[in-house]
């Protein structure tokens, strides 16, 4: 079975800059959460128990933001453009379902990387080693891992207050860093 995870811009262009080998980190909620009371017990047995979004040795596709750069009709080529960098050319002969449900003509809108169809995946991941912890205990490295360059502004201050900004970005309402929710920190290395 095949899983999808889809990065943020900045996430996609430190991922294009990796070596096949090299690996990075994603962090996810986990679906449920434990129940209630959150005493030791409880946590102890829902982890146990508990299902990984992404189990390890699963093979993952990174979604990114995307649109149809081109399509050419005579020689059935159709090009992928990402907007973290690069291309993908495609024939039509074996992806011209993309072409149709997402409109032909030249330079498209940009299209969310949630809905990008696995044909236009470029990237996928085998994904190793993933450890259950509260969103709180993401440390120092693992933000590095997940492709934030402390010399890059990116708004959000410290390395603390990125991973903070960026989890309620990503996830809220539903899971918020205040509610300190476990996640999936996942380290995956590229195909």
């Amino acid at each position: 079975m095949n899983y999808r995870y889809s990065l943020d811009s900045w996430q996609a262009k430190f991922f294009a800059g990796l070596n096949k080998g090299e690996t990075m980190v994603i962090v996810v909620p986990l679906k449920e959460q434990p129940p209630e009371p959150d005493n030791a017990l409880n946590t102890a047995r829902f982890l146990s128990a508990c299902i990984l979004p992404y189990p390890a040795g699963a093979r993952v596709g990174l979604r990114e933001t995307w649109r149809i750069a081109s399509f050419y009709s005579d020689n059935a080529i159709l090009t992928i453009q990402y907007k973290s960098g690069g291309m993908l050319f495609l024939s039509k002969k074996e992806h011209g379902d993309i072409v149709y449900r997402y409109g032909f003509l030249p330079h498209t809108k940009w299209r969310s990387a949630s809905c990008m169809p696995v044909d236009a995946i470029r990237y996928w991941v085998i994904a190793k080693d993933p450890r259950v912890d509260r969103v709180q205990n993401v440390n120092v490295g693992e933000t590095l891992m997940m492709g934030y360059k402390p010399d890059i502004e990116l708004g959000y201050g410290t390395v603390g207050n990125f991973i903070e900004n960026w989890f309620n970005a990503r996830y809220a309402p539903k899971w918020t860093w205040e509610m300190n929710v476990y996640v999936e920190i996942l380290t995956v290395e590229k195909e």
